[in-house]
């Protein structure tokens, strides 16, 4: 009786241990990481070239103005 039980605890945890196992990541989920990741890299790059374009355009239109 105790083999038995022991048997079906041993046996529970091990189907639970084999249920937590990582199932491999897909790559089509790991590029879209990847690509999303980027994405926020070259926002942050537009947003900062946007602000030094506002300061330029700016200095064209008081030259512009000033000289015609």
């Amino acid at each position: 009786m105790k083999i038995l039980i022991l048997s079906l605890g041993l046996l529970m945890a091990s189907t639970y241990v084999t249920g937590q196992r990582k199932s491999k990541v897909d790559p089509k989920d790991a590029q879209i990481d990847s690509l999303m990741k980027n994405n926020k890299t070259l926002i942050l790059q537009l947003d900062s070239v946007s602000k030094e374009l506002v300061k330029y355009v700016g200095v064209y239109d008081a030259i512009k103005e000033k000289i015609l």
